[in-house]
Protein backbone atom coordinates (compact mmCIF):
# COMPACT_ATOMS: atom_id res chain seq x y z
CA UNK A 1 0.00 0.00 0.00
CA UNK A 2 1.38 3.39 -1.37
CA UNK A 3 0.76 6.43 -0.10
CA UNK A 4 -1.00 8.66 -1.91
CA UNK A 5 -0.71 12.08 -0.78
CA UNK A 6 -2.57 13.55 -3.87
CA UNK A 7 -5.57 11.45 -2.75
CA UNK A 8 -4.71 12.66 0.50
CA UNK A 9 -4.26 16.30 -0.11
CA UNK A 10 -7.76 15.95 -1.99
CA UNK A 11 -9.65 14.28 0.43
CA UNK A 12 -8.37 16.89 3.08
CA UNK A 13 -9.50 19.38 0.91
CA UNK A 14 -12.79 17.77 -0.08
CA UNK A 15 -13.08 17.33 3.66
CA UNK A 16 -12.90 21.50 4.13
CA UNK A 17 -15.29 21.84 1.29
CA UNK A 18 -17.70 19.81 2.87
CA UNK A 19 -17.08 21.10 6.49
CA UNK A 20 -17.32 24.50 5.06
CA UNK A 21 -20.28 23.63 2.83
CA UNK A 22 -21.65 21.70 5.87
CA UNK A 23 -21.13 24.70 8.29
CA UNK A 24 -22.76 27.57 6.27
CA UNK A 25 -25.45 25.35 4.69
CA UNK A 26 -26.69 23.29 7.68
CA UNK A 27 -24.73 24.50 11.00
CA UNK A 28 -25.04 27.77 10.93
CA UNK A 29 -28.97 28.02 10.29
CA UNK A 30 -28.99 25.67 12.83
CA UNK A 31 -27.43 27.42 14.97
CA UNK A 32 -29.41 30.50 13.83
CA UNK A 33 -32.86 28.73 14.39
CA UNK A 34 -32.19 27.40 17.91
CA UNK A 35 -30.51 31.17 18.96
CA UNK A 36 -34.66 32.19 17.38
CA UNK A 37 -36.06 28.84 19.21
CA UNK A 38 -34.69 29.86 22.41
CA UNK A 39 -35.39 33.48 22.76
CA UNK A 40 -39.07 32.28 21.55
CA UNK A 41 -38.92 30.07 24.47
CA UNK A 42 -37.98 32.77 26.73
CA UNK A 43 -40.10 34.92 25.38
CA UNK A 44 -43.46 32.69 26.10
CA UNK A 45 -42.14 31.79 29.26
CA UNK A 46 -41.56 35.33 30.28
CA UNK A 47 -45.10 35.86 28.98
CA UNK A 48 -46.33 32.63 31.23
CA UNK A 49 -44.73 34.19 34.36
CA UNK A 50 -46.61 37.24 33.52
CA UNK A 51 -49.58 35.35 33.56
CA UNK A 52 -48.75 33.52 36.08
CA UNK A 53 -47.97 36.64 38.23
CA UNK A 54 -51.04 38.78 37.17
CA UNK A 55 -53.52 35.36 38.25
CA UNK A 56 -51.70 35.40 41.55
CA UNK A 57 -52.34 38.89 41.88
CA UNK A 58 -55.76 38.01 40.82
CA UNK A 59 -56.36 35.46 43.41
CA UNK A 60 -55.02 37.44 46.18
CA UNK A 61 -57.58 40.17 44.65
CA UNK A 62 -60.49 37.73 45.05
CA UNK A 63 -59.65 36.17 48.13
CA UNK A 64 -59.26 39.84 49.61
CA UNK A 65 -62.45 40.71 48.09
CA UNK A 66 -64.09 37.38 49.60
CA UNK A 67 -62.61 38.50 53.19
CA UNK A 68 -64.74 41.51 52.69
CA UNK A 69 -67.92 40.43 51.19
CA UNK A 70 -67.73 38.07 54.55
CA UNK A 71 -67.32 41.30 56.28
CA UNK A 72 -70.03 43.50 54.26
CA UNK A 73 -72.33 40.34 54.84
CA UNK A 74 -72.35 40.15 58.37
CA UNK A 75 -72.49 44.20 58.72
CA UNK A 76 -75.67 44.02 56.13
CA UNK A 77 -77.01 41.07 58.49
CA UNK A 78 -76.69 43.51 61.78
CA UNK A 79 -77.48 46.41 59.81
CA UNK A 80 -80.70 44.52 58.81
CA UNK A 81 -81.51 43.20 62.34
CA UNK A 82 -81.25 46.50 63.82
CA UNK A 83 -83.78 47.63 60.70
CA UNK A 84 -86.17 45.01 61.37
CA UNK A 85 -86.05 46.01 65.37
CA UNK A 86 -86.60 49.62 64.47
CA UNK A 87 -89.65 48.80 62.07
CA UNK A 88 -91.01 46.49 64.39
CA UNK A 89 -90.77 48.99 67.71
CA UNK A 90 -92.21 51.32 65.54
CA UNK A 91 -94.83 49.35 64.44
CA UNK A 92 -96.04 48.59 68.06
CA UNK A 93 -95.96 52.26 68.92
CA UNK A 94 -97.96 52.94 66.34
CA UNK A 95 -100.58 50.30 66.85
CA UNK A 96 -100.12 51.38 70.60
CA UNK A 97 -100.81 54.78 69.19
CA UNK A 98 -104.12 54.01 67.23
CA UNK A 99 -105.65 51.34 69.39
CA UNK A 100 -105.63 54.32 72.10
CA UNK A 101 -107.02 56.48 69.66
CA UNK A 102 -109.62 53.90 68.42
CA UNK A 103 -110.39 52.54 72.70
CA UNK A 104 -110.76 56.73 72.68
CA UNK A 105 -113.03 56.86 69.79
CA UNK A 106 -114.92 54.00 70.46
CA UNK A 107 -115.79 55.62 74.38
CA UNK A 108 -116.66 59.31 72.85
CA UNK A 109 -118.98 57.04 71.16
CA UNK A 110 -120.22 55.15 73.45
CA UNK A 111 -121.05 58.06 75.94
CA UNK A 112 -122.83 60.02 72.68
CA UNK A 113 -124.66 56.31 72.03
CA UNK A 114 -125.75 56.53 75.94
CA UNK A 115 -126.95 60.17 75.89
CA UNK A 116 -128.67 59.78 72.98
CA UNK A 117 -130.53 56.27 74.32
CA UNK A 118 -131.17 58.44 77.67
CA UNK A 119 -132.75 60.84 76.36
CA UNK A 120 -134.57 58.65 73.99
CA UNK A 121 -135.62 56.49 77.16
CA UNK A 122 -136.41 59.61 79.27
CA UNK A 123 -138.40 61.21 76.31
CA UNK A 124 -140.47 57.35 75.74
CA UNK A 125 -141.25 57.42 79.58
CA UNK A 126 -142.24 60.98 79.69
CA UNK A 127 -144.52 60.34 77.10
CA UNK A 128 -145.48 57.07 78.91
CA UNK A 129 -146.09 58.97 81.63
CA UNK A 130 -147.61 62.03 80.35
CA UNK A 131 -149.99 59.81 78.48
CA UNK A 132 -150.48 57.69 81.91
CA UNK A 133 -151.11 60.73 84.09
CA UNK A 134 -153.80 62.43 80.96
CA UNK A 135 -155.54 58.31 80.94
CA UNK A 136 -155.49 58.74 85.14
CA UNK A 137 -156.63 62.59 84.87
CA UNK A 138 -159.36 62.04 82.04
CA UNK A 139 -160.77 59.10 84.71
CA UNK A 140 -160.78 61.12 87.48
CA UNK A 141 -162.39 64.23 86.72
CA UNK A 142 -166.07 65.00 85.33
CA UNK A 143 -166.45 65.96 81.45
CA UNK A 144 -166.01 69.31 82.05
CA UNK A 145 -163.62 69.88 84.06
CA UNK A 146 -161.64 67.34 82.34
CA UNK A 147 -160.65 69.18 79.12
CA UNK A 148 -159.54 72.25 81.00
CA UNK A 149 -157.74 70.70 83.79
CA UNK A 150 -156.17 68.03 81.63
CA UNK A 151 -154.71 71.29 79.38
CA UNK A 152 -153.57 72.72 82.18
CA UNK A 153 -151.91 69.91 84.38
CA UNK A 154 -150.08 68.81 80.15
CA UNK A 155 -149.04 72.52 80.31
CA UNK A 156 -147.06 72.55 83.72
CA UNK A 157 -145.41 69.15 83.13
CA UNK A 158 -144.26 70.08 79.78
CA UNK A 159 -142.67 73.12 80.75
CA UNK A 160 -141.04 71.65 83.52
CA UNK A 161 -139.22 68.33 81.25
Amino acid sequence: MEFDAFGFFISILNFGVMFALFYHVVITPMEEAVVVRRKKVTSRLDEIRGTLAAAEKLEADVKSQFSKLEAEKAEMRLSTEHEIARIQEQLQTNTERDAQHLVAKTQRELDKNRQETLAALNRQLTDQAMSRVESLLTQALDSQAKASSASTVLGKVGARG
